[in-house]
């Protein structure tokens, strides 16, 4: 009857775990749906902000269509409602995944339980079936028996842990008096870590004691003898004196000097005032001499200076001069949009007013411009062509007309499809800077990237112009 209970609690459990199921992916597809809306009130408030420079009759700066009418929705409230909204689905989707898995853990109890209730009827079925009731009195006999051995055998188990116990207690104790004793150790090393004794393997206590002590008998014997020697020096050193004396004694006599220790000190301190002297007037003039080193190296740059401007102010200097400043300036502009439009490959150097390439997946080596594909070739020259134009803008007085115009003619056909990509792009990017950009081509592909078109369509009267928009 309890197996019974448990199969039905167990269908009405998978009902709800179904309807939760049910209900959680509508609730999932109502928040997606609402998350959608989200990100296209964010995409509006966004946008808002270009409302207030929008005229009617003018052209729209993000999509350059005429203006109708102004919007006069409000964005900020449209973009909290939908946050809100989003919140709440997202809130519900949380409560109904709980409801999904707490209804999975019923369904896993209850299947857990019937198990358990199954495999109990098995050995209740296995009892009724086992034969009469001496049978089963032997069964049962047995099993007090193996009751008592589990009984004997748990004690054992007890005995065990106990001396277990004390044997981890005894452990902690030891690991307790080794760490002391390595602190020992430790302690013992750092008072005569001054004379580099042996490194601890810290593998073996015994063995690093070992080691360092008879590394201490060993610098015991050698401090010994050198004691000795030291003893040796100082005799030998005794008798180097008393040499000394009777040589200085004797020189003494020889120069007339007071051979009296005492006035032989006044007459060294007298010499070694004198010597201190003459050494003070060499350091001075050291320091004239290091100074007029100093000035006559100012001097020699002055004039390195002012002859390196004389050549550059003659007049092929200076025109030179200028010239080979404004090839480095395009060749520095053009490298960069090089190494855009090539992705990393190409960079471009002046070698004696000649352009040269460096390949940067080859090594960075140096290659003649005339090693390149026509397509590269085209992708050199363009870069070429923008920086030039740039260091044009800069470079007019401030009353002349302004660059803003470039022409770009064919050359389009050398390029593969992907790095024709790659120079549309950079063509996109110069426009949106405020750039007026103009290529002739014949190629479809490019031309209808192009936000405006002049198409030149022949005849059989001659030849016309249509202007088309994206």
């Amino acid at each position: 009857e309890e197996l019974a209970g448990l199969q039905r609690d167990l269908e009405t459990a998978s009902r709800a775990a179904q309807a939760a199921g049910r209900e959680l992916a509508e609730a999932e597809e109502v928040a997606e749906r609402l998350h959608v809306l989200l990100t296209a009130a964010r995409v509006s408030s966004d946008a808002s902000s270009w409302v207030s420079s929008l005229e009617v009759g003018a052209p729209c700066p993000v999509c350059r269509q005429t203006v109708n009418r102004v919007p006069e929705h409000d964005a900020e409230a449209e973009l909290g409602t939908a946050r809100l909204a989003a919140e709440a689905a997202d809130q519900h989707v949380g409560e109904l995944r709980h409801r999904t898995a707490q209804a999975a853990n019923d369904m896993a109890r209850l299947t857990a339980r019937i198990q358990d209730r199954t495999r109990d009827r098995e050995d209740v079925a296995e009892l009724a079936g086992s034969g009469d009731a001496a049978n089963l009195g032997l069964r049962i006999e047995a099993a007090a028996a193996a009751a008592a051995k589990v009984r004997t055998a748990t004690a054992a188990v007890r005995a065990v842990e106990a001396e277990v116990v004390q044997s981890e207690k005894a452990l902690v104790a030891a690991e307790s008096a080794e760490r002391e004793a390595r602190r020992s150790f430790g302690t013992q090393r750092d008072a005569v870590a001054a004379l580099h004794p042996p490194e601890p393997t810290g593998e073996s206590l015994a063995e690093d004691w070992s080691e360092l002590a008879a590394w201490a008998e060993d610098r015991l014997v050698e401090v010994r003898r050198e004691r000795e020697l030291v003893a040796e020096e100082g005799r030998a050193a005794a008798i180097v004196k008393a040499e000394r004396i009777d040589q200085l004694t004797r020189q003494a006599e020889t120069l007339a000097v007071d051979a009296d220790p005492a006035g032989l000190m006044v007459a060294i301190a007298a010499a070694r005032a004198a010597t201190s002297a003459e050494i003070d007037r060499i350091i001075e003039r050291q320091e004239e001499q290091r100074s007029q080193t100093e000035a006559l190296a100012r001097l020699e740059e002055t004039r390195v200076v002012h002859g390196a401007l004389g050549q550059h102010l003659s007049a092929n200097g200076f025109e030179r001069w200028l010239l080979t400043e404004a090839l480095d300036d395009l060749v520095a502009r053009a490298t960069v949009r090089l190494l855009e439009l090539s992705s990393g490959q190409y960079s471009l150097i002046a070698v004696d007013s000649a352009f040269r390439i460096i390949d940067h997946r080859n090594a960075d080596e140096p290659r003649d411009v005339r090693t390149l594909s026509g397509g590269e070739t085209f992708l050199a020259s363009l870069s070429l062509a923008l920086a030039l134009a740039d260091s044009i803008g800069e470079l007019a007085p401030a009353d002349a007309p302004r660059l803003g115009s470039m022409f770009l003619d064919e050359g389009f056909g050398t390029l593969d499809a992907e790095t024709l990509d790659v120079v549309a792009t950079a063509i996109e990017e110069l426009s949106s800077s405020g750039r007026l950009v103009g290529i002739v081509t014949h190629i479809e592909a490019l031309a209808e990237r192009m936000p405006v078109r002049v198409v030149v369509v022949k005849g059989p009267s001659g030849s016309s112009v249509r202007v088309e928009a994206s």
